[in-house]
């Protein structure tokens, strides 16, 4: 029923969120993605897409592609 339904949009509230004043001016900007570590999630994509960004890529989550991903993870690091 529409009275017991909770709407959760996906998001951050970014008036309650700041993000920390830092010292250091030149820091690498962290993107951060959350998520089940399956092959339909596609994170595969995401890491690829990294290449050549100047920011740092930290994924948290479990599933079947754990040492898949860790392993692109680290041969796109060595590039």
């Amino acid at each position: 029923p529409r009275n017991k339904a909770v709407y959760l949009p996906n998001g951050v509230d970014i008036d309650f969120f700041k993000p920390a004043k830092s010292k250091k001016r030149n820091k690498i900007p962290v993107i951060l993605s959350v998520g089940r570590l399956e092959k339909q999630k596609n994170f595969e994509t995401l890491v690829n897409a990294m290449k050549g960004v100047n920011a740092k890529l930290m994924i948290v989550g479990q599933g079947s592609q754990k040492e898949k991903l860790k392993k692109l993870a680290k041969k796109a690091v060595k590039h």
